[in-house]
């Protein structure tokens, strides 16, 4: 139970840096037009490509299972 919280609380206070920091990034690195056209500022591109980073990272090492193991739908050759 304890460990539970404190990854939540690790969980939180990751989402709260990103979206603290999100601003600084934006303009350290100067504004993009077409996050400024299409998702209305570059602080919600930002935020939004760390989220597909993160979802990906998530997938490439099997928190989220996208598809079932190979030997679950592979039939096994007997000899």
């Amino acid at each position: 139970m304890v460990k539970q919280i404190l990854v939540w609380l690790l969980v939180a206070w990751a989402w709260w840096a990103l979206i603290y920091f999100s601003q600084g990034v934006a303009d350290m690195f100067g504004r993009v037009d077409w996050f400024e056209r299409n998702m209305w500022s570059t602080r919600n591109g930002i935020i939004s490509w760390f989220l597909i980073i993160i979802i990906g990272f998530l997938i490439l090492f099997g928190v989220f299972p996208v598809s079932a193991p190979v030997t679950d739908t592979v039939q096994q050759v007997s000899q």
